[in-house]
């Protein structure tokens, strides 16, 4: 009897223990994946099946949900660094087309040449403060995507 119970532990404790094992080792902070997009809690943050936005060439492993946020933060940056980019054209653009125009006054253009500097410093600090945005952005990614942190 005592034989036999202690065989069906044994067996119980290799078998539970086959089954628990893969999964743990799967479910590590970037470790390998396969279902894109899946999702789990590890160690009390959320993590979720995806390519490492920092990785060339990533596979999918888990990542922090922190690390998508941040990615997403740092895209969003880049993407308004390069609208303002574009506006600060444009506004180069209209003033030359202005400036081209014969009948303006001397008056007026003296205005317009005070209009066009002002704009073209207003640009340029909302684009180098999107610039160092995009960098600290880039930072916080970095950082929350690196895994084991």
């Amino acid at each position: 009897m005592i034989k036999r119970n202690g065989l069906v532990i044994a067996m119980t404790v290799l078998l539970v223990g086959a089954v628990i094992s893969p999964a743990q080792a799967a479910n590590k902070s970037g470790g390998a994946c396969k279902t894109a997009k899946a999702k789990t809690t590890i160690g009390g943050k959320k993590y979720t099946c995806t390519k490492n936005p920092t990785v060339a060439r990533a596979r999918n492993t888990w990542v922090v949900a922190d690390c998508l946020t941040s990615q997403a933060a740092y895209r969003k940056g880049t993407k308004q660094l390069a609208d303002e980019k574009i506006k600060r054209g444009v506004f180069l653009a209209q003033t030359a087309a202005t400036e081209a125009d014969q009948t303006l006054s001397v008056e007026d253009r003296e205005i317009l040449a005070q209009t066009k500097k002002d704009g073209l410093s207003l640009y340029d600090t909302i684009i180098n403060t999107y610039k160092t945005l995009s960098k600290m952005n880039k930072q916080v990614r970095d950082l929350a995507c690196t895994p084991g942190l």
